[in-house]
């Protein structure tokens, strides 16, 4: 049955493709569909590698001494090495063994070279690339890494020897099904590789062109009104990691021509389109002292949210190798484990958000060749970039660079991007430096190298009566002259705006055991309003920091059962906001109304699949965000751009009730109040729903119309996964934004330091890219139950019980 099934998989994807290509021409990126079901190196031949063998010795050139690798019921390798490089060899070799095509599709997309092998399609996506520059920007990191010779260089060799052994060794049949479907074949792997992989994760979570869109808002309403709608600092409760002292005031400026603003945001959408989804609803990570706990140990909880995708954004591992004892998530292409326990410390990562990019109105000579700065021209740098097309000529890209950065656009105005992101460097070694720490001095030491993106990192130990945790928002902040706030494109000649230093890394947000006895944080701003230096001012909303926070001030004795409880958590803190004020003013037309009014007034704000009364929440807020707001961003010609944040809106709901925003602007002869418009947003959410799913109150539930989605990064259908009902929404702390859900948790860890090996994880996907394998999507069943699989650790091979091997390799110098 289980071959049948296998069979009829691989049809269904050979298939699949031909809707994509005839069976004799090739269209676009896929091979004839001949070559797709030839017996001898098509689809079929995936099958017979689906699974690793029981017990195989592999002789592979580059190894010093042997290496065993255990793995477990689900795929996962535990590596015993006798030094760190062999061991770091071997996570090469096993991350191409199980991955080796995300590694490349990822790195390609980084590199700007994904029309190479996916066609004219993507050039878009290769252009924008090549001009922000990862490309050149990871080659002159990697040289100059491997100049300085530290431990990431070596780490970072050794590992690329691992994974060019595998392709070395890998016969073409072989290879995984996507080189096969795409019709080409894995280039030798380097350190500039990781490097870029590194750099597209980086701007995956700290490139934003959110200046862009305030601008346009501020064009179109005004710069009052705009900051009335986005405010410089979030409103509400917002749990800050480090309130601060000092203040700071600021003025604001708006330089750059629509066409300009509009022109980089079609390039940045449509690059954004082509890649793997990093940036995502968000992360949550906390830590809570030993002295607040059952069991007088700390506690860790990290789920940084992402891209859902398969193969999976992680890939779990445990490493004894040399120094390196270490357990948790890695990322395919890049040695170190981003977020996981060494036995001694724990870890974890959440975005910060902060402002490190800005946009810079340029004004060049008439021949273009020099920008004016200060009074004075300076030259304009060029450089080439060829693009390699499918099926097509290359394509010669010139890209130009001020002192700013790389020229976006010259659509009515010239724009130039300066970002953090070029100062990537040496994050690896900071990572791999963390995974060796055994405390907090050692911990905090290792992230003075890592700069891009910035991150929260949460930290936990069991030294001393019970135990330390911090947090640190760490990375590179910039400190900009005068007074300006850099929320849109900004004056590039008059050198009013520019970047003069860095904040001092002691200057960074933290908390190391703070007198609450937790740490957290969710995206929230990470400093008060009284903080000296400028992060930035577009953060998140604060409601899932606001629930970690009241479940933590309320459980003085967490035990790791309330622990993992609190991370499967869908309490929806802004729907305890608005129900109220609904329930409050709200008037039932007729039964249907009442009986969606009763199902408010008796719920939990627990966004639960079964749950009428969220599906009636989720629907309202649409409708009331449309009746707040639709009408002037129509009158203001704003349509489609985005609406203000929930907090935004709680604060005018609460705070602010009078006419404003809630007067619509379409009905001249009345002006509406705050109650009226909860009124009509609730008969309009009531009448969609009963135009949706009837008057049968009862089938209207959550999971009815709220799912997960697990797309392939090819998005052919049969390598996908879902949609499946589910729980969350974007509030919640197990997050499940929009009806259907493409981003959440990538990776959930709890770890307990009264009993290590009874700590937990889980990711949504499985550690194989092969879609006929067992392990290639075995976690994601665990991970929508709310389940976990053990994280333990041994630290011999001979310490790891029959039971939880499935497989064993034996990697020997060849």
């Amino acid at each position: 049955m289980r071959r049948a099934n296998g069979a009829k998989f691989l049809l269904s994807i050979a298939l699949s493709a031909a809707v994509l290509g005839s069976f004799s021409i090739p269209l676009g990126a896929f091979p004839p569909f001949g070559s797709l079901v030839d017996p001898t190196a098509g689809v079929w031949t995936i099958g017979p590698i689906a699974r690793h063998p029981g017990d195989a010795s592999v002789a592979v050139e580059g190894l010093s001494s042997p290496v065993t690798v255990l793995r477990d019921g689900h795929g996962v390798p535990r590596i015993y090495a006798s030094s760190g490089e062999d061991g770091w060899f071997a996570l090469g070799y096993l991350h191409a063994q199980d991955r080796l095509w995300q590694m490349d599709i990822q790195y390609r997309a980084g590199a700007g070279r994904l029309a190479e092998v996916l066609g004219p399609d993507f050039l878009e996506a290769d252009r924008f690339f090549r001009t922000i520059g990862l490309n050149w920007i990871a080659r002159a990191a990697a040289e100059a890494r491997d100049a300085a010779g530290e431990l990431d260089a070596d780490v970072m060799r050794a590992y690329a020897s691992g994974v060019n052994a595998f392709i070395k060794s890998t016969a073409p049949a072989d290879l995984p099904l996507e080189f096969k479907l795409l019709d080409y074949r894995p280039e030798p792997w380097s350190p500039e590789k990781t490097v870029t992989e590194g750099l597209l994760l980086a701007w995956g979570l700290a490139g934003s062109f959110v200046d862009l869109e305030y601008a346009l808002l501020e064009e179109a309403f005004g710069p009052g009104a705009a900051r009335e709608l986005f405010p410089l600092y979030p409103i509400g409760p917002q749990e800050p990691i480090e309130p601060g002292p000092g203040i700071r005031s600021f003025v604001q400026q708006g330089l750059a021509s629509p066409e300009a603003l509009r022109d980089i945001l079609r390039k940045a959408a449509a690059a954004r389109a082509a890649l793997p989804t990093f940036a995502g609803a968000g992360s949550n990570n906390w830590a809570v002292h030993g002295s607040r706990t059952a069991s007088g140990r700390p506690l860790l909880a990290a789920d940084p949210h992402l891209g859902f995708q398969l193969p999976a954004v992680w890939y779990q591992a445990e490493l004894h190798a040399g120094p390196f004892d270490v357990r948790g998530a890695t990322f395919p292409g890049i040695p170190g484990f981003f977020f996981g326990t060494n036995g001694r410390i724990a870890w974890g990562e959440t975005n910060t958000g902060a402002d490190v990019t800005d946009f810079y109105v340029e004004t060049f000579s008439e021949d273009g060749t020099k920008a004016l700065y200060r009074g004075s021209w300076e030259d304009v740098a060029v450089h080439r970039e060829t693009i390699g097309v499918r099926g097509g000529t290359p394509e010669v890209l010139e890209v130009r660079e001020t002192r700013h950065g790389p020229v976006l656009t010259e659509e009515g105005q010239t724009v130039a991007m300066r970002s953090t992101i070029t100062e990537f460097r040496e994050e690896l070694k900071a990572i791999l430096l963390v995974n060796l720490a055994s405390n907090w001095t050692q911990f905090r030491d290792a992230l003075r190298t890592w700069r891009v993106p910035a991150q929260n990192f949460v930290y936990a130990d069991a030294d001393g009566s019970g135990g330390n945790i911090g947090i640190r928002s760490n990375g590179l902040f910039p400190i900009r002259n005068g007074t300006v706030v850099p929320r849109v494109p900004l004056d590039g000649t008059s050198g009013d705006a520019e970047w003069t230093g860095w904040v001092p890394f002691d200057d960074y947000p933290e908390a190391f055991n703070p007198p609450q006895g937790f740490v957290a944080s969710a995206n929230q701003v990470p400093v008060g309003d009284r903080y000296p230096y400028y992060l930035g001012t577009f953060w998140d909303d604060g409601y899932r920091a606001r629930r970690i926070h009241a479940i933590l001030e309320a459980d003085a004795s967490m035990t790791f059962e309330d622990l993992r409880a609190s991370q499967l958590d869908v309490v929806d803190v802004a729907a305890s906001v608005f129900v109220p004020e609904l329930l409050r003013v709200g008037v039932a037309r007729d039964a249907t109304d009442r009986s969606v009014l009763d199902a408010l007034d008796a719920w939990d704000f627990r966004m639960t699949k079964e749950s009428v009364a969220s599906r009636a929440w989720w629907s309202f807020l649409l409708a009331y965000r449309e009746a707040v707001f639709a009408d002037e961003y129509e009158a203001a010609g704003a349509a489609g751009m985005s609406y203000p944040q929930e907090s935004t809106l709680e604060s005018m709901t609460l705070r602010n009730p009078e006419p404003s925003w809630f007067d619509d602007v379409r009905t001249a002869s009345n002006t509406e109040s705050r109650d009226e418009i909860l009124q009509r947003a609730f008969e309009a959410a009531v009448d969609g729903l009963v135009a949706e799913a009837g008057t049968n109150v009862s089938a209207w539930t959550w999971g009815a119309v709220h799912s997960r989605v697990f797309d392939h990064l090819t998005n052919l259908a049969p390598l996908s996964r879902g949609p499946y009902p589910s729980e969350g929404d974007s509030f919640t702390l197990n997050v499940a934004g929009g009806l259907s859900a493409r981003h959440g948790p990538s990776w959930r860890q709890l770890i307990d330091f009264s009993d290590l090996n009874g700590s937990l994880a889980v990711y949504p996907g499985g550690q194989s890219g092969n879609p006929v394998s067992p392990h290639y999507a075995d976690l994601l069943d665990l991970h929508l139950a709310g389940e976990y699989a053990p994280f333990r650790a041994y630290g011999t091979a001979a310490l790891v019980p029959a039971a939880e091997i499935e497989s064993i390799l034996r990697l020997l110098p060849g």
